[in-house]
């Protein structure tokens, strides 16, 4: 526990301009949620991108005149989520083809690894 702590805190001190910059939190209040302890979305992608955003969709999209801010690039790991099957949410192709084959899997209550040691199919 004492090492996931001080993992997240060192990625925030590493992009702290990035949290408080206008991609950065959009107004979220916290990076994690004070009554159940875990992380919500921003949190996540700050981990996987190095930008806390708090949606999971390919660059920017326009939405009644505001603009939201998604995953700018393609990363090293993916995200995928139960919630896109329910039609929740559409995660972009920056996220769901990763450079290696490594995804992090959202379910409703916790997040599962999901890998591969044949990189030969992420071509």
């Amino acid at each position: 526990m004492g090492y996931c702590v001080l993992y997240i805190l060192s990625s925030l001190l590493e992009v702290w301009t990035t949290l408080f910059s206008d991609i950065g939190l959009m107004g979220e209040p916290s990076l994690i949620d004070s009554t159940f302890g875990h992380g919500n979305q921003s949190l996540l992608n700050l981990l996987l991108t190095g930008v806390a955003t708090p949606n999971v969709f390919d660059f920017v999209r326009n939405v009644d005149g505001m603009d939201l801010v998604g995953v700018q690039k393609q990363n090293d790991m993916g995200f995928l989520t139960l919630l896109e099957a329910l039609r929740y949410c559409k995660v972009g192709d920056f996220l769901k083809c990763p450079k290696f084959p490594i995804w992090i899997i959202g379910s409703e209550s916790h997040l599962s690894l999901l890998f591969s040691s044949e990189v030969s199919f992420m071509v």
